[in-house]
């Protein structure tokens, strides 16, 4: 045998590779002469290269750990159990999740509270008490001055309410709904927390801050009188008493917003009795 048979012999058998499916196999002189290993550097590379080695498919690739965070505007007062509450709410019980509103839904949210039932009841109380005092605006006392006064109470309250939470609220990226304390909270804690809502507001993202959009919203609305108060109430000292007694307004309906649940429920039980 000449010396380049026995090269060709020793090589060809060694060097010789065919592919089957799904897995990569080499044809492999005897144990004694030949044997190819696979080494990896890792036992976790060893894992992934056997996974491919017999099956073909790659190893799953990692998943990013994600965290659940509350909505923007979410109030959980403890942990919230309540549920959710109607996304046009504007007094958010206690312990239920607030919807977060957009800039278009705050809008809405505004022309939605021209006409429920709290501020009628609102307009109403003011314009029978300032009727009652011959207080401002001065249309007299009687019966078409009532008429005018409510009128007039409309306009304001349908004027703040624009200002604040159709206008306001959306360019300072504030949520003027009410976020009920709850009877977990003691009674002078209620009081004084609603009592300081129209100075104390809160963020889209549910932080306290002072509460730009009622404060700017009312001081426009109180400006805006001068269109349609008799000509005696036109002035600044009468625009700023209008703003005083508008923040108070504020306090007491918030007030009313605090504590309407358990209210209303003593008068069911009393009349269940």
């Amino acid at each position: 045998m000449s010396a380049g048979a026995a090269a060709e012999e020793s090589v060809a058998p060694d060097s010789a590779v065919s592919a089957t499916p799904n897995a990569l196999a080499f044809t492999v002189a005897p144990p004694a002469r030949f044997v190819f290993l696979a080494t990896t550097v890792s036992t976790n590379e060893s894992s992934s290269v056997a996974n491919v080695a017999t099956d073909g498919t790659l190893p799953d690739a990692p998943q990013p750990v994600t965290s659940v965070s509350p909505e923007p505007g979410a109030f959980l007062p403890g942990n919230s159990t309540g549920g959710t509450a109607p996304k046009y709410a504007q007094a958010i019980p206690s312990g239920w999740s607030a919807q977060h509103l957009s800039g278009g839904d705050k809008v809405v949210l505004g022309f939605r509270n021209l006409f429920s039932p709290t501020a009628l009841a609102g307009t109403i109380i003011g314009s029978g008490y300032s009727h009652l005092t011959d207080g401002q605006p001065n249309y007299g006392v009687d019966g078409t001055a009532f008429a005018q006064r409510f009128g007039a109470g409309m306009a304001r309250s349908a004027s703040q309410t624009i200002f604040t939470t159709s206008i306001m609220s959306p360019i300072l990226h504030q949520d003027t709904r009410y976020y009920v304390l709850g009877p977990q909270a003691s009674f002078l804690h209620r009081v004084v927390y609603a009592a300081t809502r129209p100075l104390v507001g809160r963020t889209d993202g549910g932080h306290a801050t002072i509460n730009a959009s009622l404060l700017i919203g009312y001081a426009g609305a109180a400006a805006l009188t001068r269109t349609y108060y008799p000509p005696i109430n036109q002035n600044f000292t009468d625009e700023a008493r209008t703003f005083g007694s508008s923040l108070g307004g504020a306090a007491i309906g918030f007030a009313f917003d605090e504590f309407s649940d358990q209210l209303l429920k003593a008068i069911h039980m009393h009349h269940g009795n």
